[in-house]
């Protein structure tokens, strides 16, 4: 594991929101849901997750989950959702 100074970490946003959707994400490498956070004021997130082995998409529905929120300077698409 790399080590980050704390600088870097204060360059990272954390939040709480609640999944309000999940499904499968079949652009995926490996199985992976497609889920849709609701975080309040930012409004509605996509993100993906690799959660297919511990729960179903019924279980994820309107847990509270944390996400962190990073601002790069180039817009970035690491995998297709």
């Amino acid at each position: 594991m790399q080590i980050i100074e704390w600088q870097d970490f204060e360059r990272v946003e954390l939040r709480v929101g609640t999944l309000i959707s999940a499904a499968p994400n079949e652009k995926a490498l490996k199985p992976a849901y497609v889920l849709q956070v609701d975080l309040g004021e930012l409004g509605i997130r996509t993100s993906s997750a690799q959660l297919t082995a511990h729960y179903s998409t019924d279980e994820l529905l309107g847990r509270q989950v944390l996400l962190s929120l990073i601002h790069i300077s180039e817009p970035t698409r690491l995998r297709r959702i």
